[in-house]
């Protein structure tokens, strides 16, 4: 992948497995029941399920699977959303609330249960994620100032907590083993494939990339 200030070379890309064959899709060819725009977390998810289910389908990928967040993150798998249960509550309601905690403890699992299989070693799943604040006014069982300073040498952060629920792991490793697994289940993925456009048609979907012209019955955008 090209380097620039965007996207400077990683330590995961330093230690990463190579990545999967994926041999080469003529997509001039082939029509699609489905086609997924983007090499993420969300798009391989996609492609897996999907493939898994019987559906022709194929990903697309404007560089390389896991060039952004999902091979470049930090690292850390936990159950939650981008906003705090109380925001999710007022937004949803208690139906509402419950089940995204269903649906986050569900993807916490699904997650796991793959970096513990045999064969996904280099995912390195640790356990144990810190949870810091700078805020005084931390829940009964935190860790205090004094504690923290046992796992980060910052005295900012005023109180903590330790959960063994979430993981540290090795993303791109991750997301090269979903890819391959993907593929093992009929999917296919091209890389360097621009998405310059996508209209539908009485025929489905015609999506123009830098590699050519997909046709699909259905389009994700992951």
């Amino acid at each position: 992948m090209k380097q620039n200030a965007v996207f400077a070379r990683t330590w995961y890309e330093d230690t990463a497995i190579a990545p999967p064959d994926f041999g080469q899709v003529a997509l001039d060819d082939c029509a699609w029941d489905v086609g997924i725009i983007g090499g993420g977390l969300a798009g391989l998810t996609a492609l897996l399920k999907l493939s898994q289910a019987g559906a022709r389908v194929v990903l697309l990928e404007a560089r390389s699977i896991a060039a952004g967040a999902s091979g470049r993150n930090g690292g850390f798998c936990t159950g939650g959303w981008a906003a705090d249960d109380a925001q999710i509550l007022r937004l949803l309601g208690g139906k509402g609330a419950a089940a995204m905690e269903e649906i986050a403890e569900g993807g916490l699992l699904w997650m796991k249960e793959r970096m513990h299989r045999t064969g996904w070693e280099s995912t390195a799943a640790t356990p144990g994620v810190l949870r810091v604040s700078l805020s005084g006014h931390g829940a009964p069982g935190d860790l205090d100032a004094q504690a923290l300073a046992a796992f980060v040498k910052a005295p900012r952060y005023r109180h903590g907590a330790v959960s063994y629920e979430g993981v540290h792991f090795h993303p791109l490793n991750f997301m090269r083993l979903l890819a391959r697994e993907a593929l093992e289940a009929g999917g296919q993925i091209i890389e360097q494939a621009h998405v310059r456009g996508a209209f539908r048609t009485s025929r489905g979907w015609h999506i123009e990339t830098s590699r050519g012209v997909c046709r699909a019955q259905q389009v994700i955008c992951g």
